[in-house]
């Protein structure tokens, strides 16, 4: 399987027949469920794969001998402040690719819907 981005793959789940400049305005998206089984089943494997995120966290548990040099220089809190980074990233990940497939899993059922590019909020008070 070719490795797809998460968000091109999730633009499949959602797909209408064509692209273009307001486009998904104009015309109505359905949700493709082959795509979305593959991407859910990808999902429940742990991610990691095809641009999905891992939904494993990195460990944050530092061996005896790092805790002893960190208390000699600033080594150790720095992999410990990246490992902390890469956790909160990864955990913002998974809660965007939870939340499309949510939406995807209300969707698939539905004949089709429209999904607005962008919105003009100018003339609302």
């Amino acid at each position: 399987m070719a490795v797809i981005v998460m968000h091109k793959m999730m633009g499949l789940v959602m797909s209408g027949h064509g692209m273009g400049v307001g486009y998904t305005w104009e015309h109505q998206l359905e949700v493709s469920r082959k795509i979305l089984d593959v991407v859910e089943r990808l999902w429940a494997d742990g991610g990691n794969i095809a641009g999905l995120v891992n939904r494993e966290d990195v460990s944050s548990h530092t061996s005896f001998l790092c805790l002893r040099i960190q208390k000699r220089s600033n080594y150790g809190n720095g992999v410990l402040e990246r490992r902390k980074k890469i956790n909160r990233e990864r955990h913002s990940l998974r809660c965007d690719v939870e939340l499309k497939l949510s939406m995807a899993r209300k969707m698939k059922d539905e004949e089709g819907f429209y999904y607005p590019d962008n919105l003009d909020f100018k003339d609302i008070p």
